[in-house]
C-alpha cells in the first residue's frame, strides 16, 4: 500500500522493516550448538544484516572469536561480550542461553542466513527508494538522482561477505566435509556433485530413470540395489504441463503433494539463463531443496545449434550449475542427448566438451541389444568416484542393477541390501525380492534366514524378524 493510500483511509503510520527475528535467533542458535555453523553464515551474512541490534552485537563478536582461534559457545562468547563491555547491549546472559532452544542438533544454518540476508536486502531497498524520493523533492538532477540510485542497487546486490574471499585451514575443510561421500541415490545424485547423464534422444530412457530415482528418494525405497536418502527434490523440466504430468503418472509420481517441486517449461521459459540460474538458487534454498534435476540441460538454459559447442559459452553457462552444487551442498544433476555418432563415455554428449570436464560425474545410458528384455540398459560411471558399468533393468516397476557375483564388495553388502529391502515393504515375497535386489531366490532365502527374517506362509502376509 502506497503512502498517499495509506493516508486517505486514515493510516499514517509506515509498516515495519523487513525482518525475521525467529531466522536471526536461528542463525545465532546455529552456531552456539556447532561453532563450524559460523563458516557457511559468514559466507552470507555480515553482522549489519541483522535487523535486531543485539543480535548484531552477537554475530559480530563470533566472527571476532573465531578471528582469535577461540572455541564459540556460551561461556566464551559471554566472556567475549562482558570484556567489549556489550553484554548488556547483546540482551544479557539469560537472552544468550535461550538462543539454542528448540534447535535440532543439526541445523540448516544456510536455509536461516537465506532468510536473514532477503531481508537485510529488502530493507536496503527501502532505504535507497527513500533517499531517492528525498532526493526528487530537493529538486536535484534526474541524471545525478538515477547514478545515485543505481549505485545504492549495486550495493545492495553485492552487499555483505559475499564479494569477500573466503578461505579455510585444513581443518575447517575437513569439518565442512567430513564423512565419506554422500548418496542422495546412486549414482546419479551425490551430495555436492555436479553430474550429467547422457543417452539417445526418445531411446536411452534418462527421463524415466531420473524420474525412478526421484521416487525412489521420495519414499526411501531402494534405488538400483542401494539405499537412498530423503530429500526434497526440484526437478526443471523441458518438458510442458501437460506432457510433464504424464511422466509423472508413468512413474506413480501424480499424487505426490510434498517433496517434489516441478517447473515446467512455462514456468521458465523466456527467462534468460544467468537470471533464472539465480532463481534456482533461490528456489533451492526456499523450499530446502536436497537435489536439483535439470532435464535437459541445452533446452533449460537455451544453448542451441553452434552455441553447444562453443566451449567458453557452455562453461558459462555450467558455472551457476557448479555454484549452486558447492554452495548449498546438494546433488546437481543434468541430462543430455547423445550425438547420433555416439562415442565413448564423456565423448558421446552434444555439444562442447567443457561440460563435461565441468562435472564431477558422467555417466552414459545406453539399451543393451536384447530382444527378450527390452527394459535392460548399460548404465557407465567415470568420474570423481570409482569407475563402474552396471547392467540395469526396469522390473516390476523399479530399476534394480544385476551385479555380477564377483563385483559385490561381500556377503555383508548382500545382507544390507536386503534387509533395507525388505524393511522399505515387508509384504514382498522372494520372488519380488530377488527381482529387485539382484540376488538368486535360493540366496535370499538362506541370508533372510541368517539375519532372522522369517516369511509366514500365505499370500500378502509380511516378513518378521527373530533374534539371532
Amino acid at each position: 500500500m502506497t503512502t498517499k493510500a495509506r493516508r486517505a483511509i486514515g493510516h499514517d503510520v509506515e509498516p515495519p522493516m523487513p525482518h525475521n527475528l525467529q531466522a536471526e535467533r536461528s542463525v545465532l542458535g546455529a552456531v552456539l550448538l556447532d561453532e563450524a555453523a559460523l563458516i557457511p553464515a559468514m559466507q552470507r551474512l555480515a553482522p549489519e544484516d541483522f535487523f535486531l541490534s543485539q543480535h548484531l552485537h552477537i554475530f559480530g563478536h563470533m566472527i571476532d572469536l573465531r578471528q582469535k582461534n577461540v572455541a564459540i559457545d556460551t561461556v566464551t562468547l559471554m566472556e567475549q561480550l562482558q570484556s567489549a563491555g556489550d553484554l548488556e547491549a547483546s540482551g544479557g546472559a539469560a537472552y544468550l542461553s535461550t538462543l539454542a532452544d528448540g534447535l535440532p542438533r543439526a541445523t540448516n544454518v544456510d536455509h536461516y542466513a537465506a532468510i536473514v540476508k532477503n531481508a537485510s536486502a529488502r530493507r536496503r531497498l527501502i532505504y535507497a527508494a527513500q533517499d531517492a524520493q528525498e532526493q526528487v523533492f530537493a529538486g536535484r538532477e534526474i541524471s545525478d538522482i538515477v547514478g545515485s540510485l543505481r549505485k545504492r542497487l549495486s550495493e545492495t546486490e553485492l552487499a555483505g561477505p559475499s564479494t569477500a574471499l573466503q578461505s579455510y585451514t585444513p581443518a575447517e575443510l575437513a569439518a565442512l566435509v567430513s564423512g565419506p561421500i554422500e548418496h542422495v541415490a546412486y549414482p546419479i545424485a551425490l551430495r555436492g556433485m555436479l553430474s550429467v547423464l547422457d543417452g539417445a534422444a526418445k531411446a536411452s530412457g534418462k527421463t524415466t530413470l531420473v524420474l525412478h530415482a526421484i521416487r525412489a528418494v521420495l519414499r526411501g525405497e531402494m534405488f538400483l540395489n542401494r539405499p537412498t536418502k530423503r530429500v526434497n527434490v526440484l526437478l526443471v523440466s523441458e518438458e510442458n504441463k501437460r506432457t510433464l504430468s504424464l511422466a509423472l503418472g508413468r512413474v506413480d509420481l501424480s499424487s505426490e503433494t510434498s517433496g517434489l517441486h516441478t517447473l515446467p517449461r512455462e514456468s521458465w521459459a523466456g527467462i534468460g539463463w544467468p537470471v533464472l540460474a539465480e532463481r534456482l538458487e533461490r528456489k533451492c534454498t526456499e523450499l530446502n531443496i536436497g537435489w536439483l534435476i535439470t532435464d535437459t540441460f541445452f533446452a533449460v538454459c537455451a544453448l542451441a545449434g553452434d552455441q553447444e559447442n562453443e566451449a567458453g559459452t557452455v562453461d558459462q553457462a555450467i558455472a551457476p550449475l557448479r555454484n549452486i552444487a558447492g554452495k548449498l551442498d546438494i546433488p546437481v544433476t543434468l541430462t543430455r542427448h547423445e550425438r547420433k555418432s555416439g562415442g565413448e563415455i564423456g565423448q558421446s554428449g552434444r555439444g562442447s566438451s567443457a561440460l563435461t570436464g565441468a562435472c564431477d560425474v558422467i555417466l552414459q545410458l545406453r539399451r543393451m541389444s536384447t530382444n527378450y528384455r527390452p527394459e535392460m540398459r548399460q548404465l557407465e560411471i567415470t568420474g570423481r568416484i570409482d569407475p563402474d558399468k552396471l547392467t540395469i533393468e526396469l522390473s516390476l516397476g523399479r530399476y534394480i542393477s544385476h551385479e555380477h557375483a564377483d563385483a559385490r564388495s561381500s556377503t555383508g553388502e548382500e545382507l544390507e541390501i536386503l534387509t533395507a529391502t525388505i524393511q522399505a515393504d515387508p509384504t514382498r515375497s522372494i520372488r519380488e525380492l530377488a527381482n529387485l535386489t539382484g540376488i538368486n531366490k535360493n540366496r535370499v532365502t538362506k541370508l533372510a534366514a541368517r539375519t532372522g527374517w522369517q516369511k509366514p506362509k500365505g499370500k500378502g502376509k509380511p516378513w518378521t524378524q527373530s533374534k539371532t
